[in-house]
């Protein structure tokens, strides 16, 4: 008995050290096995308590001793309660910290969040005038080429024309003048239109059309290549 109450003495100084060690550290799982041993170790001194009771009862040992003893244990009984309340009190204040740590990474979180939605509605809001300026771009740019396919249509019918009517030069329509005598009379000239006209304007037409004709054949062709591509 003398044995087990030397090792739980020796126990008992080195539990203090080591208390002190963890509470600096704060790390919860040291701190919950220190108190599971520390439970274990005070459920061994009070095995130890009824063990000396029922020696002194068998043994009649001096009152004395008893009391030595019995003084021992409580001393130890005392020490060891007392580590394992500091262990509880630290166990207590390393959850009041995870709590607290957990607050504040919430609180952090949240004003995180906050400010990413801020900032995504800004960058909605962009992309919607961004949206707006490309939607007006595309439709000026409808607007010009509509206003271009129309140029060059008119282009496409003016052009022929112009080529068979310098080619035909201007002997097609002329002014011819003639004088009228008498009373009041006055140079008058009357526009004289060539018999053979209608060639010119045959030709015109026909030109016009093989220039559509080939402009629009063109269009398709290209169209089936950028298909073929894209397949």
């Amino acid at each position: 008995m003398g044995l087990h109450l030397g090792y739980l003495a020796a126990s008992t100084m080195n539990w203090r050290s080591y208390t002190t060690f963890v509470s600096e550290q704060l790390k919860e799982c040291k701190l919950h096995h220190a108190n599971l041993l520390l439970s274990q170790t005070l459920d061994v001194v009070g095995s130890i308590r009824m063990h000396a009771k029922t020696v002194e009862k068998m043994d009649s040992l001096p009152l004395q001793v008893q009391l030595d003893l019995d003084l021992e244990i409580r001393n130890m009984v005392g020490e060891l309660t007392s580590c394992r309340q500091i262990v509880q009190k630290q166990l207590e204040l390393s959850s009041d910290l995870g709590i607290l740590y957990d607050d504040i990474l919430k609180s952090q979180a949240q004003e995180l969040l906050h400010s990413n939605g801020l900032k995504l509605a800004e960058i909605a809001r962009q992309d919607s005038a961004e949206t707006k300026a490309m939607v007006s771009i595309t439709d000026k740019t409808y607007q010009d080429s509509r206003t271009t396919r129309i140029m060059t249509v008119i282009a496409l019918i003016y052009l022929p024309a112009n080529l068979v009517l310098s080619f035909f030069s201007t002997t097609l329509v002329w002014f011819d003048p003639k004088s009228e005598t008498g009373y009041g009379s006055e140079n008058k000239f009357a526009m004289r239109v060539h018999p053979e006209i209608w060639v010119a304007v045959v030709t015109t037409v026909i030109l016009a059309t093989c220039t559509l004709s080939v402009s629009w054949w063109w269009q398709r062709r290209e169209k089936r290549i950028e298909m073929k591509n894209f397949c």
